[in-house]
């Protein structure tokens, strides 16, 4: 958790301190109820069972504490985790040693906002004005924990640009004794 922490920035007091939020949101969206009033909900009674002061069922400060979360809290959690599944896996679960990692990757569109196209702009196979901001997301996936290792996103280019380029800035998080699956596999959001 000190990896977490030193990448938490420093906040005032708040009913939604960073690491509460994060833990808040990991709960959320494993949770069958999904709702942000679930998780006001539940912050309320965790504060009333601790004898804290109440805080609002409003989801406002919920909703604006997860827009705070730093990137790099999140991206080291997630690195963090997907690490220690990897290591702490039975050595019978390589395939003859060596860890399998898979790359996969998918497309998401956006609001049309400005700050969504500046972003991630459309592809030019688009008419001007036409369509939404389309982003790609490549991961790198242990293929016997299931973890995500590695990630990259950038704006979709068009039809026939490919995952390779991603596959490429993610290759640090692979070494040259695994196995991976992309070589000149096509893109699987197939833009």
């Amino acid at each position: 958790m000190g990896t977490i922490e030193e990448s938490a920035p420093v906040f005032r007091h708040r009913h939604y301190p960073p690491l509460t939020t994060l833990r808040h949101f990991i709960e959320q969206v494993l949770s069958e109820d999904q709702a942000c009033q679930d998780v006001v909900g539940r912050r309320l009674s965790e504060r009333v069972g601790q004898r804290q002061s109440t805080c609002s069922l409003n989801t406002s400060a919920y909703c604006q504490a997860r827009q705070r979360l730093p990137q790099e809290m999140v991206d080291r959690l997630y690195r963090t985790t997907g690490e220690r599944l990897e290591t702490r896996l039975p050595k019978s679960w390589r395939w003859r040693g060596r860890r399998l990692v898979l790359f996969d990757g998918t497309t998401v569109s956006m609001p049309d906002t400005l700050a969504s196209q500046c972003a991630f702009p459309q592809s030019a196979e688009q008419q001007p004005g036409l369509g939404f901001p389309v982003a790609r997301l490549s991961g790198l996936i242990g293929l016997a924990s299931g973890a995500v290792l590695g990630h990259a996103v950038s704006a979709c280019e068009g039809k026939g640009s490919g995952g390779i380029p991603q596959g490429q800035v993610l290759q640090n998080h692979i070494l040259p004794s695994e196995i991976n699956n992309w070589g000149q596999t096509p893109c699987p959001c197939n833009c």
